[in-house]
């Protein structure tokens, strides 16, 4: 069995987060039903709680992994990689593969009526990483226009 390297254990405990926000929204929800609470009469900072935790579990799995190789390919000094992995974030986010705002977890199809505002936020701030990350790849190669190899 393969463990991971010193240097990318921040990546491991990165990775739970997602899965930790899948089970505490799972409780929570388990919690809210068995109460019989109609989580519309919850105030509203509890509610954009709750939502935010269920976005956040919502496609757990792939976050997970997609969050852990992205920081890893930071850590390794791979940034145009990180910056790829940033990218297939945001459209993930954008189709609600991860992060889907919906408590049943489905898809969506950003072009249909009423793309949530919060899947756009998400999908944005992925495509802000990866710009983050090409900058500092094109910055880091010296700014001659190339973006050169990586290690």
């Amino acid at each position: 069995m393969a463990t991971a390297e010193p240097k990318h254990l921040k990546a491991v405990a990165l990775a739970a987060v997602p899965v930790v926000a899948s089970l505490v929204a799972i409780e929570t929800g388990a919690l809210i039903g068995a109460a019989g609470i109609d989580v519309t009469s919850l105030p509203p900072e509890m509610q954009r709680g709750l939502a935010a935790t269920t976005m956040l579990g919502n496609g757990f799995i792939v976050t997970a992994m997609l969050w852990a190789t992205w920081l890893i390919d930071v850590i390794d000094g791979r940034l145009r990689r990180a910056a790829l992995v940033g990218a297939v974030g945001a459209v993930l986010a954008l189709f609600g593969l991860i992060h889907s705002p919906f408590p049943d977890g489905r898809w969506i199809v950003p072009w249909g009526d009423a793309l949530p505002r919060a899947t756009v936020a998400l999908a944005a701030g992925y495509g802000l990483m990866a710009a983050c990350c090409l900058a500092f790849a094109w910055r880091r190669s010296g700014r001659s226009g190339r973006l050169g190899s990586e290690p």
